[in-house]
């Protein structure tokens, strides 16, 4: 989770200012906590996984790839703007909640499922 909306940001480098968490770890379906206050979700992973079949907040059932998605897509090119492994020359696939709201979201201990397709 970031305070900063890079989907609106001139800069889409994610991992360049150290405010993400990351989770190394290689492709499959994460639980994750997250908590935070005015903060954008995001999640991060190389292209090569390929595309994000669900995302699901487990507290209330909800499907934010539904039909309605409140998760936008995008992808980054080369974070050359780390130097620290693994970030550095990798193309990601990113998903951001959302630009529905422009001020972040409150997120307290709930569990997002990440479904790859």
């Amino acid at each position: 989770m970031s305070s900063i909306d890079y989907l609106a940001s001139s800069s889409l480098n994610l991992f360049s200012n150290g405010e993400l968490t990351a989770l190394i770890e290689g492709k499959g379906t994460k639980n994750l906590t997250l908590n935070g206050s005015n903060k954008f979700i995001y999640f991060a992973y190389p292209s090569d996984y390929g595309l994000l079949s669900s995302i699901i907040d487990t507290t209330y059932t909800y499907e934010y790839l539904g039909s309605s998605p409140a998760f936008t897509y995008y992808t980054m090119n080369n974070q050359s703007g780390s130097s620290a492994a693994p970030w550095s020359n990798q193309t990601y696939r990113v998903y951001q909640y959302d630009a529905n709201y422009p001020n972040g979201t409150d997120v307290n201990n709930r569990i997002y499922r990440f479904i790859f397709a």
